[in-house]
């Protein structure tokens, strides 16, 4: 796979190249007689070809440019920043088959390495990208289990061993500028003022489904000073690993769809404790959607020293209409369009062909296939997972075949 990155990263760096041969005295950049500019703008290009944004069709290229081109100028090395990922949330594995690391962050993560690595070939001088993983500071909404995300970190900075990208990315968390008491005091100061954001029914319905409601049941966590009803907990604590799922699923189902779903039962759930669990879980998800907007807005990653370097380039993953200087990328290539490999589950089609699904739609007609032990070029192990490396609708050596055959770049 490292290899795979090592030529699609000189193909994707000639391309832009080749690119800025075609648009020398078009608009679209400037000062093209500076090096430093001529190396911003094609780097710009990298994202502006398609391969690795979703916004690259309108891209503000001068706006990009200029940030790039001031931040070589600066002497410093170009630092790219990522907000990216949490624990995968399986929402009662209706979007995957657990909370671990598997093919889909490999995938992202060799495509981020490809991206960082074509731009070092370009600005020639040392780039990095850092990735600022959101379960901390997104923990006052979400709730995610700390121990949960920690080894989800793990496991990618593993794959990112593997990838040998080891000094092209590196994680880290949002305390690289806010403390988690920062946080907490900074939102109860803004939950305390007038002006209170409210969230559109998506954003509850978004924010439903990425809470850590395993965290929280086992754990008699009250989020928002809201207990779960006694009676849920106890239930949720006489099942097995495998009820607890179809229990949240059961929940998740009637939330989200509570007229189709209210024929529906589930066995030793009654009526009057159904209604009030589900009374708790969306009181819970609108305060928690409320605090996630506000926490995006309360914790910008931006150095509060001005003396601090390097000063990261942002990327997102969530195009930001509002922001058309921030290449929005595409994590799990244009089939997958605006999909984040958290929220899906990589599935080998019974042609072969790899695709991103929930889980809920695939689990009938498919096959885990297990992570195999993994080492890094010196032969050290680095990563097992009980958890499948992908799921697959064909036997074993046709899905190794198709595994060889997967383009992770697009046709690039």
């Amino acid at each position: 796979m490292s290899t795979s990155i090592q030529f699609a990263s000189k193909r994707a760096a000639k391309r832009a190249t080749q690119n800025m041969e075609m648009f020398r005295g078009v608009k679209l950049y400037q000062q093209l007689e500076n090096p430093v500019f001529l190396a911003a703008a094609t780097i710009v290009e990298l994202f502006r070809s398609g391969t690795f944004a979703l916004n690259g069709g309108h891209l503000a290229t001068l706006v990009l440019q200029q940030r790039l081109a001031q931040a070589m100028e600066a002497g410093q090395d170009l630092v790219f920043e990522l907000g990216w990922g949490q624990a995968k949330r399986d929402a009662g594995r209706l979007k995957t088959p657990g909370s671990q690391a598997d093919l889909a962050e490999l995938i992202a993560l060799g495509r981020l390495a490809t991206i960082v690595s074509a731009a070092r070939l370009i600005a020639n001088r040392p780039v990095s990208l850092r990735i600022i993983s959101g379960g901390a500071r997104f923990y006052e909404a979400l709730f995610v289990d700390p121990d949960r995300d920690q080894t989800y970190n793990c496991q990618r900075a593993s794959f990112i061993e593997l990838l040998g990208a080891g000094s092209a990315i590196y994680l880290d968390t949002i305390n690289h500028y806010w403390t988690q008491e920062e946080i907490k005091v900074r939102l109860v100061q803004a939950l305390g003022s007038d002006t209170l954001i409210v969230p559109t029914e998506e954003e509850v319905h978004f924010v439903l489904f990425n809470i850590d409601w395993y965290h929280i049941l086992s754990n008699k966590i009250a989020p928002h000073g809201l207990l779960a009803p006694p009676e849920l907990i106890s239930i949720y604590e006489e099942s097995d690993e495998w009820q607890r799922s179809l229990l949240l699923r059961y929940l998740f189902y009637r939330l989200a769809r509570p007229e189709a779903a209210a024929q529906t039962v589930l066995r030793g759930l009654d009526a009057r404790v159904l209604e009030r669990s589900l009374a708790w879980m969306e009181m819970v998800a609108r305060q928690s959607a409320q605090k996630y907007k506000l926490l995006g807005q309360l914790t910008p990653r931006a150095h509060r020293n001005a003396e601090e370097s390097p000063c990261p380039v942002p990327v997102t993953v969530v195009e930001k209409k509002a922001q058309p200087d921030i290449p929005a990328l595409c994590l799990l290539g244009h089939r997958a369009g605006a999909g984040l490999p958290q929220h899906v589950t990589p599935f080998i089609n019974d042609k072969g062909v790899l695709e991103f699904w929930p889980y809920m739609l695939i689990e009938r007609s498919c096959h885990p296939v297990r992570m195999p032990v993994l080492k890094s070029g010196s032969g050290e192990i680095i990563r097992t997972s009980t958890q499948p490396l992908l799921m697959s609708a064909l036997e074993r050596d046709p899905t190794i075949k198709a595994l060889m055959r997967i383009d992770m770049f697009d046709g690039l």
